[in-house]
């Protein structure tokens, strides 16, 4: 079995039970539609706002979409269901496009297959992430994080550690590891430090992945995730890291500051797409 089918299995496994068994899988209705556009909705998490087109706020730690220069947003964010628009060319996904909020259509621009469960949407748009190349499975996993309801770590977790993979999926995945470690029935902030500390370990993995499975644990300030730095001995550290005496010392204590700083807190952080 190859790597995207092994995901993709684990993917099914995952959702088996989430749909009434007569119904038709969310992958292949929007197989079914061929080349055109598809769109589909389903239950946000507590959190998530937006205006339905422009943008949207994931768990009061980011902004998403586009802005006035200053940015201003011309519209309220209200809460309402994340709404994911898929292109395909062929059997590829290419482009993934994300809203939340109040409803915003665009009449025949997309076949609009409805309201999906919450569950169902996030294990097809993270086979989405697993499969896909370059943005579209960087793309598919935002909308993902986003479900109500939905333990996501376990297909995270898989994708970061899947060195089959393009670096900035990978490394994306790992972020959202870090921010949905506490999700009930998910993999646990321990499960998850271990596993980031075997990635920072191993001298065969990309040196910016391990990095960052380095800095984003500490970042996020639990016990469980800053085992994964203390853990970490100088001999493990990437090579530019990995200076003796005190510069060595301080050029990673200048990256884990900037990495804090860098962080998602309560404060907006505005991000465009």
């Amino acid at each position: 079995m190859t790597r995207p089918e092994w995901i993709t299995a684990l993917a099914a496994l995952l959702l088996a039970g989430s749909a009434p068994a007569c119904a038709q899988t969310l992958e292949r209705r929007v197989a079914q539609a061929g080349d055109r556009p598809v769109e589909f909705h389903f239950a946000a998490r507590a959190g998530v706002c937006g205006d339905g087109r422009s943008y949207f706020r994931a768990d009061d730690d980011g902004w998403y979409g586009t802005f006035s220069s200053d940015g201003w947003r011309a519209q309220p964010c209200e809460r309402g269901p994340v709404r994911v628009v898929i292109v395909r060319a062929g059997r590829e996904v290419v482009k993934v496009e994300t809203y939340a909020g109040p409803l915003q259509r665009d009449p025949g621009a997309a076949q609009d297959l409805g309201a999906v469960g919450a569950r169902e949407a996030a294990m097809y748009l993270l086979s989405v992430a697993a499969s896909a190349e370059g943005r579209p499975a960087r793309d598919a996993l935002t909308p993902a994080m986003l479900a109500e309801s939905t333990a996501v770590t376990p297909l995270l977790l898989a994708i970061a550690k899947d060195q089959g993979r393009g670096r900035d999926l990978r490394k994306s995945a790992i972020s959202w590891l870090a921010r949905r470690r506490a999700e009930p029935g998910g993999v646990g902030a321990a499960g998850i430090a271990r596993a980031l500390d075997q990635i920072v370990r191993d001298r065969s993995e990309n040196e910016s992945v391990r990095q960052t499975a380095m800095i984003r644990p500490a970042a996020s300030g639990t016990a469980a995730s800053m085992a994964v730095t203390q853990s970490v001995t100088a001999t493990g550290l990437p090579p530019r890291l990995r200076t003796r005496g005190p510069s060595g010392a301080l050029r990673l204590a200048r990256i884990m500051v900037v990495a804090t700083s860098a962080w998602p807190s309560s404060s907006c952080t505005v991000r465009v797409s």
